[in-house]
């Protein structure tokens, strides 16, 4: 009820009886409120939630200048989503210009609570806040920028099962 997308972003379900549009169409046609009205609403949350999908989902990489030596393949892979910190849906939705105020504030953050080191990757030296495709911001390690980086996107260690890339098969991080 307090939903600002009224539940029908993903981040609500009802029942097997409606879909989460549907829900709201019977709430408020049970309420009174004009169906007129509800159909825009709905549609706006639903044409948001579209722009979401397609926009460029940008992220914070956490970079410890990795080298590999022995560590195997899987474990890099299994350990790869912790180097990617992604902004928040509301975060990315703020102008390009207030964003990287936010990654500063992630960046210190996540630094503190993780004491400077990520477990396989080893001791963080820095931030990159990719706003765009190639393009970031640098970060330093207390939150403040550092400078700009264009044409290069940090490797990705990946392991497939089953055709599905490990970080997309549903299973739950082990730290936060």
């Amino acid at each position: 009820m307090t939903s600002s997308s009224l539940g029908i972003d993903g981040s609500g379900t009802y029942d097997f009886k409606y879909s989460s549009a549907g829900f709201i169409r019977t709430v408020c046609h049970e309420l009174g409120i004009e169906a007129d009205i509800v159909a825009d609403a709905i549609q706006a949350v639903e044409d948001q939630r579209d722009i979401d999908r397609e926009s460029y989902k940008a992220y914070l990489f956490v970079d410890t200048d990795f080298r590999r030596t022995t560590q195997p393949v899987w474990q890099l892979a299994m350990m790869e989503r912790y180097r990617r910190i992604p902004l928040s849906v509301a975060d990315r939705r703020l102008p390009l210009y207030q964003q990287p105020e936010v990654a500063c504030k992630l960046a210190r953050d996540h630094y503190s609570r993780c004491e400077g080191v990520l477990p396989v990757w080893g001791e963080i030296k820095q931030y990159l806040f990719y706003y765009a495709g190639d393009q970031a911001v640098v970060i330093g390690v207390h939150g403040n920028l550092t400078g700009i980086v264009y044409g290069a996107v940090p490797s990705r260690a990946t392991v497939c099962i089953g055709g599905k890339d490990f970080d997309n098969l549903g299973i739950s991080p082990l730290l936060s």
